[in-house]
């Protein structure tokens, strides 16, 4: 089975109310974890390399492509499991929509809602696949579930 590797955005304007609220319930409920990742991964690219203190909080300020694959690589979303090609694309795609010209990084508010994007494109991709997905984000009832927990503690999810 050859999987969808194109990455196309989902306006949630055009879904129905329930979805929308769950999308916005969830994005609500995790934005201190959202956050957090996005503050602790920017400048990873940069460091070791000399610059400016006006160019260090510039930057501080953007999440990078690679920092954002670092995110990934490090809770479990490989690029087996999304390619460098489905980044890169995600990225110029919400830059495009919001009109930047930079299309290798994204600033907080394209970071969540890159990150809500790339749920729902993994969603589409596997749905039809045997593959095991990793959960973007830690849930606090995981550990009652102890089938479908990582060591980690993140949930799996297996479609059924």
């Amino acid at each position: 089975m050859t999987l969808d590797t194109n990455v196309e955005l989902v306006d949630l304007n055009e879904e129905e109310e329930s979805d929308k609220e769950a999308v916005k319930t969830v994005l609500a409920k995790h934005k201190k974890t959202l956050r957090f990742l996005f503050n602790r991964y920017t400048n990873q690219c940069y460091k070791g390399r000399p610059q400016a203190f006006d160019s260090l909080k510039a930057n501080s300020q953007l999440l990078s492509l690679g920092e954002f694959r670092k995110i990934l690589n490090e809770h479990a979303l490989t690029q087996s499991v999304v390619s460098n090609e489905e980044l890169a694309n995600l990225f110029r795609l919400i830059n495009n929509l919001h009109k930047k010209p930079d299309l290798q990084t994204l600033n907080f508010a394209a970071f969540v809602y890159a990150f809500a994007q790339l749920a729902i494109h993994l969603h589409n991709k596997y749905k039809r696949s045997e593959a095991c997905i990793p959960c973007l984000l830690y849930t606090s009832d995981a550990a009652d579930d102890m089938q479908c927990v990582d060591l980690g503690g993140r949930r799996i999810l297996k479609k059924k």
